[in-house]
């Protein structure tokens, strides 16, 4: 495989991500080929299976960049000095995320891959979690409760949340639903 620092690695690897999100745009996971993908993005298909083992693995990366994009908002300087702002200001970003990608995310949803999107979504949130977590020098949790596992708990409960509401079929506003978990998390921080 080759160097992901290598610019044509980059840019085949780019050029798949926009013609995978064209696609799902448009069709479910599962009715999108191999063949269609690297038509569109103007690829060979022995170069698809150069960087990638097949259209699972491609999935994988192709969320995992979309989450990094994604992240780089997460880590604002204001956010990041308080846990539970940078927690309120995570999870509306990633439902502005949900919203601004509403044909993709159906098309997800409807696939057998939506629980792998959760999975990586849930990593990547408890992955940003624990890298504030990792900054306070005198942490806002006891002692006794591992980063990691605070960390995986928040990551959870976002995703439920998520699900709950894309699976409601969103009948909570974008807004009031950023309220509510805003709310709920004043609740947590209650002394």
């Amino acid at each position: 495989m080759a160097n992901n620092t290598d610019l044509r690695y980059v840019r085949t690897n780019q050029m798949l991500c926009n013609a995978f999100t064209e696609l799902l745009q448009k069709k479910e996971f599962e009715d999108i080929t191999i063949d269609e993908l690297c038509k569109k993005a103007f690829i060979r298909r022995a170069t698809f299976y150069t960087h990638f083992l097949d259209k699972y693995d491609f999935f994988a990366y192709f969320i995992k960049q979309n989450g990094k994009t994604f992240s780089e908002n997460w880590n604002e300087p204001e956010e990041t000095k308080n846990i539970m702002n940078f927690s309120v200001h995570m999870f509306r970003e990633t439902v502005r995320y949900l919203t601004e990608h509403r044909a993709m995310v159906q098309n997800i949803l409807s696939s057998n891959a939506f629980s792998i999107l959760l999975d990586i979504l849930a990593e990547q949130i408890k992955t940003s979690l624990l890298n504030i977590l990792n900054q306070y020098e005198v942490s806002p949790f006891p002692a006794d409760i591992h980063p990691e596992i605070i960390a995986s708990y928040y990551s959870g409960g976002i995703i439920q949340i998520l699900r709950y509401w894309i699976a409601s079929k969103k009948t909570i506003t974008e807004e009031e639903l950023i309220k509510q978990y805003s709310s709920l998390m004043n609740v947590f921080w209650m002394e």
